[in-house]
């Protein structure tokens, strides 16, 4: 619109959006023009209906700011969120039944399954997805010490128990030893090792906080921090409780019940961030599953970035301005359309 008079602007009378929209319109086109979206694998009027989405989720949460991290259920429907909640159900129902199926039972599987994929479908299905991007490790206090001191009596007193009730079964020799003497003492060490090892994965678990940061430098760089804290508390405690029930396996000869470990140390890998990795993969799937945005969203960002269209700083997007995102939510499925044919044929 350089050197153009006014009247090209429109009527003096139209608002402030309707004067923008010819000149956002044209912007558009250009900038595609001058590198088409086809380039990168990406169709014009699919690119700016994916733009449209985008920008009317921000518009209606009143953000300029958009991180990919940030994607929650309520960016669906309410008949797409009860989707995402039968999905819920079903992964965690799988996730929690699968291994005590193949450790212990079928039944015992199934049922395991699923009640805690019922709970975890009606209690946390679609709710806000926390990051776990940082893990602060707390210092002991009274509460933590208390919680180790505990399970450490509590594996005494259980190791006693079972070697008192074990003894007064069996009253033969063992090398000198009666065998209620031996199995009363492996009883107390036991206890003392159980509860040892039993405090210390307490105590880590009550010591290490989930801390949800922005201090981020790349695009979903809280998913991947996430992961990474997930493993690391899980493989933690998966090894201390491999251990602890270890114990068991060298009393029943069968490495049944490291395995049991094993799931432990998956299933605390889920609360300190593998939750918030399998929740937010699930929600991208289902938005591209309906068309809203696509699976590989990091790289048509980049791609909507080298357009000029949105821009990126650090590990955010943010469209070029406020009213330009604003112009873009509004689009109609027609503009878009014109639009793109614009595009195509150059006009």
């Amino acid at each position: 619109y350089s050197g153009a008079s006014p009247e090209a602007l429109g009527p003096r009378g139209q608002d402030a959006a309707e004067r923008r929209a010819p000149l956002y319109d044209a912007y558009i086109r250009r900038v595609l023009r001058r590198r088409p979206p086809g380039e990168a694998g990406y169709d014009a009027a699919q690119s700016l209906r994916r733009l449209r989405y985008l920008a009317g989720q921000m518009t209606r949460r009143d953000e300029t700011q958009f991180f990919v991290e940030g994607l929650q259920f309520d960016w669906l429907g309410v008949e797409q969120q009860r989707v995402g909640r039968g999905i819920m159900f079903a992964v965690f129902g799988v996730w929690f039944g699968v291994p005590p199926g193949v450790l212990f039972n079928v039944l015992f599987g199934v049922l395991n399954g699923g009640v805690f994929g019922v709970l975890y479908g009606v209690v946390n299905g679609v709710n806000p997805i926390k990051l776990v991007e940082e893990l602060e490790i707390a210092r002991m206090n009274r509460r933590t010490a208390g919680i180790i001191v505990k399970a450490f009596l509590f594996g005494i007193l259980f190791g006693v128990f079972g070697g008192a009730l074990g003894s007064s079964l069996d009253g033969t020799q063992v090398n000198g030893l009666s065998a209620a003497q031996v199995i009363g003492l492996s009883g107390v060490v036991f206890g003392i090792v159980f509860g040892t090892l039993f405090g210390i994965v307490l105590g880590v678990l009550e010591s290490v906080r989930r801390v949800e940061s922005r201090r981020r430098n790349r695009p979903n760089q809280g998913i991947r921090h996430s992961a990474a804290n997930g493993f690391k508390v899980g493989l933690l405690v998966a090894i201390l409780a491999c251990i602890l029930f270890g114990i068991f396996d060298v009393l029943a000869g069968t490495p049944r019940y490291a395995l049991v470990g094993v799931w432990i140390g998956v299933i605390v890998s889920i609360y300190y961030g593998g939750e918030a990795v399998i929740r937010h993969y699930t929600l991208r799937l289902l938005l591209a599953a309906y068309g809203y945005l696509p699976v590989r969203l990091v790289p048509f960002l980049e791609a909507m970035d080298a357009h000029d269209l949105i821009r990126r700083t650090g590990a955010s997007y943010r469209f070029i301005h406020r009213t330009f995102q604003e112009h873009v939510a509004a689009l109609t499925d027609e503009a878009i359309a014109g639009l793109a044919a614009g595009v195509s044929q150059g006009g």
